[in-house]
């Protein structure tokens, strides 16, 4: 009787040892199959969707885009194998051009507008439609402006008795800006420069970066200027300097209580000697007096040029009959 569990077993150990022995053969051949096969198939026309490049040309020196162009559009086509296969992989591909006439009096470009320029230029296979219904576009004339700049000095945050002693410099101390017409048109005419640092007690040189919330569309002709300032060390003084008071024939019964007022100021310590109470002058015109509560405003009309921050205490008086 022939036993069938052997028979089994050398079928399976004779397909192992072929296997094993003939590997590379049967790699070979299945991989010129399938070689032959992907050739054949490349022979044969398709009708399929593709991803194709797509340029938009216009005057970029007269005109800018305000919303974003596509880079690619959706085509149905039909074609050989070989023609798909490359201008799905993206080789040897040269984009489609679409060319704007006027651009400011279009709004959008619809398939049937597209698909002339899109036939004639992608001519290897069959375009059957455009997959992209309409693209919005929209454009504004491209414009210029110069924008001045200025450090705000309020907020420069200098050391307590520190004082800028002369003008600050901004280099460049203009910036030029473009875009889009509707957006430049909106710049402020002056661009306040916000400076960093605190507690500055020297003198100060620095690039600054300009601090504008930029529209994309926007470009600046520099996005950084270089801050330049001195600053000194003040004191602080205080005179008594008397006030003179300035009377009108119908305010003759009215007087001041009394006669001084104090007056403080900041000065550099090499000015301190050749300042006194001489130097500055304050008067109360009597004609300007408060009747609800008979006080009249102190006015400084003389000061020296050396000295910083003056301020009279008290500054307004009550008048007395």
């Amino acid at each position: 009787m022939i036993d069938q569990k052997n028979i089994w077993r050398k079928l399976l150990r004779s397909l192992v040892v072929t296997r094993s022995a003939e590997f590379p053969v049967v790699a070979l051949c299945f991989l010129a199959a399938t070689t032959f096969w992907f050739l054949n198939a490349l022979n044969k026309e398709y009708t399929t969707k593709i991803t194709y490049p797509i340029e938009f040309e216009y005057n970029k020196e007269q005109f800018v885009s305000t919303v974003p162009l596509p880079s690619q559009i959706t085509l149905n086509v039909t074609g050989y194998g070989w023609t798909l296969l490359r201008k799905t992989l993206g080789i040897d591909t040269q984009p489609i051009v679409y060319h704007f006439e006027n651009p400011l009096k279009t709004a959008f470009i619809t398939r049937h507008v597209l698909l002339p320029a899109v036939t004639e230029q992608l001519k290897e296979a069959k375009i059957n439609y455009i997959e992209n219904d309409t693209i919005p576009v929209a454009f504004d004339k491209k414009m210029q402006r110069k924008v001045a700049l200025q450090v705000d000095n309020l907020q420069l945050e200098l050391k307590e008795n520190y004082f800028i002693t002369d003008t600050v410099q901004i280099s460049p101390d203009t910036i030029t800006f473009e875009g889009p017409a509707q957006f430049i048109k909106e710049l402020p005419d002056l661009l306040i420069i916000n400076v960093p640092g605190k507690n500055i007690d020297e003198d100060y040189e620095e690039e600054v970066t300009i601090n504008y919330t930029q529209n994309p569309l926007i470009s600046l002709s520099s996005d950084k200027v270089t801050v330049r300032f001195r600053v000194r060390e003040f004191l602080q003084q205080t005179v008594e300097v008397p006030v003179e008071a300035l009377r009108l024939a119908s305010n003759k019964l009215l007087h001041l209580p009394n006669q001084k007022v104090e007056v403080d100021y900041w000065l550099l310590p090499e000015d301190e000697p050749k300042t006194t109470a001489q130097n500055f002058g304050v008067v109360a015109d009597l004609s300007k007096w408060n009747k609800a509560d008979s006080s009249i405003s102190l006015t400084l009309i003389k000061k020296p040029d050396w000295v910083r921050n003056v301020t009279l205490r008290p500054a307004t008086l009550k008048l007395v009959k």
